[in-house]
């Protein structure tokens, strides 16, 4: 893949941060910053699926289940 560089300005805190993380690690700034730009999508992108579920399922609740079906589940159980 292709990489730009790119410069930025941080926060003193952020900066001791970036470089505590880095210093454990044994990596390099890019490398430690790429993984939290990473982060941020997983994150925003796992944020993003939980909310379509959420709507999905307050559009479309499941039913409850039926008097038989948890019998027969409860039965199937025990059998264990």
């Amino acid at each position: 893949m292709a990489s730009v560089r790119i410069s930025i300005t941080v926060p003193k805190e952020e900066f001791t941060f970036i470089e505590e993380e880095r210093k454990r690690k044994k990596t390099n700034r890019s490398q430690v910053i790429q993984e939290a730009i990473n982060l941020f999508y997983k994150n925003k992108l796992s944020r993003k699926l939980t909310n379509k579920y959420i709507t999905g399922y307050q559009q479309k609740p499941e039913k409850p289940i039926s008097g038989k079906l948890m019998k027969i589940q409860f039965n199937t159980f025990e059998e264990y």
